[in-house]
């Protein structure tokens, strides 16, 4: 998961969630994503050519993801599990474990403090 904060510390309030396109045949053709029994945003198909720049730990080179509402993200208090649905009519099941979700919270509320104080 990832999202962006300006200089200022403020979001678009919304979170991404990525997966590789490595682990799905076809994922160019992913049509709808589904998380807490509502359909997300997707956020298309990203590609990094420097993926691997300077280093051996290595980026995917090509994503896909949906995005997941702040507030939603944050209300829920289990795990979270994203159904990706295909046009071929496969499926892949995401889960984000809550201890995850907590630390990656934590993580993004530290560095949007730290910038709104700049």
């Amino acid at each position: 998961m990832r999202t962006v904060l300006r200089r200022d510390g403020t979001s678009d309030l919304s979170h991404r969630l990525y997966v590789s396109t490595y682990f799905v045949p076809g994922s160019g053709d992913i049509t709808q994503a589904v998380g807490f029994s509502q359909p997300l945003q997707l956020s298309g198909v990203s590609r990094d050519d420097q993926n691997c720049y300077r280093s051996s730990n290595c980026s995917p080179y090509e994503t896909f993801g949906a995005r997941i509402p702040d507030a939603l993200l944050r209300a829920n208090r289990d795990s979270m599990a994203v159904k990706f649905y295909a046009r071929s009519g496969s499926e892949l099941m995401i889960t984000v474990h809550r201890d995850l979700i907590q630390a990656y919270l934590g993580a993004v509320d530290s560095v949007s403090a730290v910038l709104r104080k700049k």
